[in-house]
């Protein structure tokens, strides 16, 4: 990471904060804000859990296979087929069965929205990248689970939803073995690490949050010592670049600008977007960890120059990489995708370029073979 100062950035483009708290209400510097469910608030947010592929889940037809976990309970799942349609069982009702009503079949889209209560909760949950497959004796289905619902309410008039985004039943502000859970503020997609310590509007505030999620204690925080965050990408592609510390976590796209508590930070996710294509960036095994210095403007060793990793091999005259195993590795060692160049995929086929030496041997957009 290197400290520059604003004239040394040119004509890149600084990550500001934005203006969805302008307007709002000064809240009190101490209090509690009361949460009520809400099975909507996070039906397009993206999440750490969702980047960073938790919640997996495999069922089947065969009794020997797991459920899929949600709010801190197993909840009964199993997988048949009918013709050439095969169906999904889940147990909405939280009954212990799967009655004629609850089965339903999984559509060419590969996503599910399923609400339903367990152990008097309620929840909502979508299940994305299904992949199913049968044979005689058995059913199989994977994906992953994500949660939609959340727990909302207000604070100065800026909206803040906690997601049980680990799905184990209760909020926590300590990331666990399947990640932790989240938090929203404000008209934001990305939902960031939920911590001690975040920055709500303009005002940074230590909270607590119940462990059942029906109330947050907040206290202003007004002694830190910041430092600013940036981060250089072409206009308009950045979404989201989620940073978390010790006890805080913050998106550096709203909070950078106005500064975030000096300390260590380790990438958690992020996400660029050019024209109809959205790719998902994560740590890689090398990405540092960011120190932020405070009174200083934090530039961030990410994004550009960017690498194409991929497996080659050779057979029969021919060169020939998989199609589904190329990544786009940034500076900070931060991982893009998942990319798919096969046929129905995210991203066009590249155009693959042979050397002898210095001389250009061959020069072809990737084929399918």
């Amino acid at each position: 990471m290197r400290h520059l100062t604003i004239a040394a950035l040119g004509t890149m483009v600084l990550l500001a904060a934005t203006s969805l708290t302008r307007g709002a209400a000064k809240a009190a510097s101490s209090g509690t804000i009361k949460l009520t469910y809400d099975s909507r608030g996070a039906a397009r947010a993206r999440t750490p859990a969702w980047a960073s592929g938790y919640n997996r889940f495999s069922v089947g037809s065969s009794s020997s296979r797991m459920g899929i976990k949600v709010a801190g309970t197993t909840i009964k799942t199993s997988a048949r087929v009918s013709g050439r349609t095969i169906y999904l069982g889940f147990d909405r009702s939280g009954d212990g069965t799967i009655s004629k009503t609850e089965w339903s079949p999984i559509p060419l889209a590969k996503t599910m929205l399923i609400s339903g209560k367990a152990n008097g909760k309620s929840y909502v949950i979508r299940l994305v990248n299904l992949i199913a497959s049968y044979n005689r004796t058995t059913v199989s289905c994977w994906g992953q689970a994500l949660i939609r619902s959340s727990m909302k309410g207000a604070l100065g008039g800026i909206p803040v939803r906690i997601l049980d985004d680990d799905m184990d039943g209760k909020f926590s502000q300590t990331p666990s073995g399947r990640g932790g859970d989240a938090i929203l503020i404000g008209g934001s997609g990305a939902a960031i690490p939920l911590r001690t310590m975040h920055r709500i509007g303009k005002e940074l505030y230590r909270l607590k949050v119940a462990e059942d999620g029906s109330s947050i204690d907040y206290q202003r925080v007004s002694d830190a010592a910041l430092g600013q965050v940036r981060a250089i990408f072409p206009a308009n592609t950045m979404q989201s670049l989620v940073l978390a510390g010790k006890d805080c976590a913050f998106d550096v796209r709203t909070d950078g600008l106005a500064g975030i508590p000096a300390g260590p930070y380790m990438l958690v996710y992020g996400v660029v977007s050019r024209s109809s294509t959205t790719l998902t960036f994560r740590p890689g095994r090398a990405t540092p960890q960011y120190d932020i210095k405070d009174g200083m403007i934090n530039t961030l060793r990410i994004g550009k120059p960017v690498r194409l990793n991929f497996a080659a091999r050779y057979g029969n005259g021919k060169v020939g990489l998989s199609a589904s195993s190329v990544s786009i590795v940034g500076s900070g060692s931060e991982i893009y995708g998942p990319l798919n160049f096969t046929r129905g995929g995210n991203i066009r086929p590249p155009t693959v370029t042979m050397l002898n030496g210095a001389t250009v041997a061959s020069s072809t957009n990737m084929k399918y073979g």
